[in-house]
């Protein structure tokens, strides 16, 4: 059978002179210059089997990618693709090459200068086939045998690949060379089996049971194919996969195509099993919006369109998109219906009126450094939603003031003379404001001692304060007249 890539057979050799001679050794082996058979051979004909080669990617290397030649690619001592190892569709086979294990080759064999020694690659792996090839003859080899079934033999009795190597299995032929299997009896495959019918859901990805029967036969691979990849395309392994809905039919052949089975695959839509709301209770304020988000599980249903409405029209509307509206004030229901499956939830929608104003007590307070009081603040009215307020400090050097209206003397002003800030608290809905004045009064300072001594000359007193405060002091006569005043 050609070597096929991409649809398109691949030519025998990019060098003539090397395909006339494979040609002649598949023709002419074991044979006389008469072109007789020679007596007691074990195979008429030769069968070629070269490397894949080490540049580590799929590109044809001949003479291995030639059409009638079997290419073997190397696996390690873990059964997956070494870095060095050619793969593709061309390639026929697979045997351990070696690779490297902390930087040493693993394959012993013989080497130049007529000695032994460790190396690894394609060259070593190919040799393993030849032996392989050479045991079934030697053990199974007449007259009659002939390359093609010697061939056979290699193929089919191979390891998979798939769960060692799942990203390059399709691309390393058949599979790992087995030659405990490939010295077993051949028996030929004398049907294949598949369901009569196989229901998919879109996405789904399914592998069905093909069977090779005998279940002894030697050769238990299978050829997939399907007739409408659209709607379920199938791989090498036989992996199907629901794409959308729709009736095809997928081929299960055996390796020689001598026997083929069918199957028809229905793809069916996904249905909707649970449908989420979110939120599941919203409180507006009246003439607020707001996007309802609703989510369809599995994300695949086929059918995910969603119908939604809401149980008082006047109270709150809503779109098909879940996109509410709130113009009066009222308590109301929204209800997200899947179109497929009759699945719903529910989001329960509470409208209040707008704020139309703030008040805020008391209006004025006194206090010293360091002091604290809480400002109340009553929103009007007292069951408009969402009713945050922010609170603002005019100076905030002075007086601090949390989210929740505490305020704070921090420092008087300058000279320690009283000052007054401004806290004003605004709406988060409608920006409505109020305002309060907090004065700050400087802590009264007491004279630590005064010694007169009658003369109004040497009279003194001595003031105590916290470091870095400055005042002011002001002496004053009897008519409250300042008589002296320091700075």
């Amino acid at each position: 059978m050609p070597k096929v890539v991409g649809g398109i057979p691949l030519p025998v050799s990019k060098n003539e002179a090397d395909a006339e001679a494979i040609r002649y050794f598949i023709e002419q082996a074991d044979r006389d210059h008469e072109g007789n058979p020679r007596p007691n051979t074990p195979m008429v004909g030769g069968i070629a089997i070269f490397s894949a080669g080490n540049a580590g990617d799929n590109s044809l290397f001949y003479p291995a990618a030639a059409d009638n030649v079997i290419a073997v690619a190397s696996v390690g001592v873990s059964g997956k693709k070494p870095a060095y190892s050619n793969f593709g569709a061309w390639v026929n086979i697979s045997a351990h090459g070696g690779d490297a294990i902390n930087g040493q080759p693993t394959i012993y064999g013989t080497t130049t200068n007529n000695s032994y020694g460790y190396n690894h690659g394609t060259s070593f792996a190919c040799p393993h086939v030849s032996r392989v090839a050479a045991l079934i003859l030697s053990k199974y080899g007449h007259s009659g045998y002939t390359p093609d079934s010697l061939r056979v033999r290699l193929e089919a009795t191979t390891t998979p690949l798939f769960d060692l190597e799942p990203n390059f299995a399709q691309f390393m032929g058949s599979g790992l060379l087995n030659a405990a299997n490939a010295l077993q009896p051949f028996v030929p495959v004398t049907s294949i089996t598949l369901p009569s019918t196989i229901e998919l859901k879109i996405g789904e990805i399914y592998t069905p049971k093909g069977f090779i029967l005998p279940d002894n036969a030697t050769d238990q691979r299978i050829k997939w194919s399907g007739a409408n990849p659209d709607i379920v395309p199938v791989d090498l392994r036989g992996r199907l996969m629901g794409l959308q809905k729709g009736t095809t039919t997928i081929k299960a052949s055996s390796y020689d195509e001598k026997y083929a089975t069918t199957c028809t695959v229905i793809v069916r839509p996904t249905a909707v099993s649970e449908l989420h709301l979110t939120p599941d209770e919203l409180n507006l304020s009246v003439g607020e919006t707001y996007q309802l988000e609703a989510v369809v599980i599995p994300n695949n249903a086929a059918n995910p369109t969603i119908s939604k409405n809401g149980s008082n029209g006047s109270i709150v509307s809503v779109d098909d998109t879940g996109f509410i509206t709130a113009p009066k004030e009222g308590v109301a229901t929204i209800t997200a219906k899947s179109v497929a499956g009759d699945i719903t939830d529910k989001c329960i929608v509470t409208v209040t009126p707008i704020v139309s104003g703030i008040s805020i007590s008391p209006k004025k307070i006194t206090l010293t450094i360091g002091e604290q009081e809480a400002i109340h603040a009553e929103i009007t009215p007292k069951n408009a939603a969402r009713s945050e307020i922010l609170w603002k400090s005019s100076d905030p050097n002075h007086v601090v003031v949390d989210e929740n209206g505490v305020v704070t003397a921090v420092k008087a002003g300058r000279y320690g003379e009283p000052i007054s800030v401004r806290i004003t608290a605004t709406t988060l809905l409608g920006s409505f404001t109020d305002d309060a004045m907090i004065t700050i009064q400087p802590e009264m300072v007491i004279p630590e001692s005064f010694s007169p001594n009658g003369d109004g000359i040497n009279d003194y007193f001595k003031i105590s304060s916290m470091e870095g405060d400055t005042y002011t002091l002001r002496i004053m006569d009897r008519s409250e007249q300042p008589c002296y005043e320091s700075f």
